[in-house]
């Protein structure tokens, strides 16, 4: 019993402590945050939103003339109808028992690029290519260490953003279906967390043939060639610059969140408000903030609406509308507003 007590002790403490960092915390958007947006002209439109199953967790791609998302389970994904507004799971028994052969641990990323359908397991550490018009396993690479996210250049080639024992810190790496591994040399940003604090999103634009790695804790978006040479890097509208490191007393605030890529044009849900935004009307919308990735050049933002007071949690570009997966687990269509 006394055990018990003192963990229970030690728990409430630790929550005590949460609260008390969050309530003295200088938080986001109720104050100026030193910048401003340029809003289009044209507002978006919305195709009614419709519910898809809990489970899911992001958008995939397309196969088949349907929209996938993910789930937890990497062998589960929900098929979307966006005519038909309907939505269910589809589990993948081959896939599955494959995945159960090689003994894959938990946690993964997903994409599909038709016909693969690339399973991106971080702990594995390797990557599992699937073809879904054959139903069948295609190849399985095996990554050096263990790795946050990753793309699919091909079928038989990947960049990861993976732990390097070198340099003990995440790093971007290719690796190629002869099974090497190259390394970049100076494109991620300098931590001293082990990289926590440059976490991000990585992204491939088809157009531009262009990797652009979004990060998660501040206004830094990284452009570099497949070969992993930096293009260029350039700052978003906010002024949260990097840091070596987050300070472990302060509440860890993602600045940006969704994003996806389009004809050379990142599409990125800011999670802050700018000057020129009315609080009223800021809490009843996500700004959307688009740059050219080739020149790091501002286009303009919009809105997208907060549905029932939540945010998006996965977007992407088909056939010039905007997907967005909510986190109210509702998915919506919208046009794309003109670029001036």
């Amino acid at each position: 019993m006394a055990t018990f007590l003192k963990i229970a002790f030690a728990v409430l403490v630790g929550i005590l402590l949460n609260v008390f960092i969050f309530i003295k915390a200088n938080l986001p958007n109720f104050e100026d945050n030193g910048f401003v947006r340029s809003f289009l002209p044209q507002s978006v439109s919305i195709t009614e939103p419709f519910d898809v199953p809990s489970k899911s967790v992001a958008i995939a791609g397309q196969f088949g003339g349907k929209l996938y998302l993910t789930t937890d389970d990497p062998a589960t994904l929900v098929a979307v109808d966006m005519q038909t507004r309907q939505a269910k799971v589809v589990n993948i028994q081959r896939l599955g028992d494959w995945l159960a052969t090689e003994k894959v641990p938990a946690g993964h990323t997903a994409l599909i690029d038709s016909p693969y359908y690339y399973v991106f397991a971080f702990n594995a550490p390797g990557i599992y290519v699937y073809n879904l018009a054959r139903a069948l396993p295609e190849a399985t690479y095996t990554a050096d260490a263990v790795f946050t996210t990753g793309i699919s250049l091909s079928a038989t080639r990947f960049v990861l953003r993976q732990y390097s024992p070198t340099e003990k810190a995440f790093r971007f790496s290719r690796i190629s279906h002869h099974g090497e591994t190259r390394w970049e040399q100076g494109v991620s940003l300098p931590s001293s967390d082990m990289g926590l604090s440059s976490d991000g999103r990585l992204m491939h634009d088809d157009q531009t043939g262009l990797l652009v790695y979004e990060h998660y804790y501040n206004n830094r978006i990284l452009v570099a060639d497949t070969a992993l040479n930096e293009v260029h890097s350039f700052s978003l509208l906010d002024t949260v610059a990097p840091k070596l490191r987050l300070d472990p007393t302060a509440p860890r605030i993602m600045t940006n969140s969704a994003a996806c890529l389009h004809r050379g044009l990142l599409y990125l849900c800011s999670n802050l408000r700018a000057d020129n935004e009315p609080y009223k009307e800021y809490i009843k919308h996500i700004p959307v903030d688009i740059f050219d990735v080739q020149t790091g050049g501002y286009r303009g933002s919009f809105y997208l609406p907060a549905l029932d007071g939540k945010l998006i949690k996965s977007m992407a570009i088909v056939k010039d509308r905007l997907i967005a997966l909510y986190f109210n687990d509702q998915i919506a269509s919208f046009t794309i507003p003109a670029l001036q």
